[in-house]
């Protein structure tokens, strides 16, 4: 009898292949970038059109995609961008 998709047992996660196990670690990724980022956006857009703040104080949430070409980049370009106004 098959496991749950997100508690697979041992000899499941050892007989998946590799591209399905990618595949779905890289949907995971993606479903938690998009809802962290869309409402970020949608709070933007909310708290700017209400007249609470204005658009400079909203910046991008992450980096760009495009500079994140290796794991110290995306470390160094996406995440600070998003901690840094917080800690200013």
């Amino acid at each position: 009898m098959p496991g749950h998709i997100l508690y697979p047992t041992v000899a499941e996660v050892l007989t998946t292949p590799l591209w399905v196990q990618s595949y779905r670690c890289n949907l995971c990724i993606l479903g938690v970038y998009c809802i962290a980022n869309g409402s970020y956006i949608l709070n933007s857009i909310i708290s700017v059109s209400l007249g609470l703040s204005t658009p400079k104080e909203w910046p991008p949430l992450f980096g760009s995609i495009t500079s994140c070409y290796s794991i110290r980049r995306a470390w160094g370009c996406a995440f600070p961008t998003s901690i840094s106004w917080v800690t200013d």
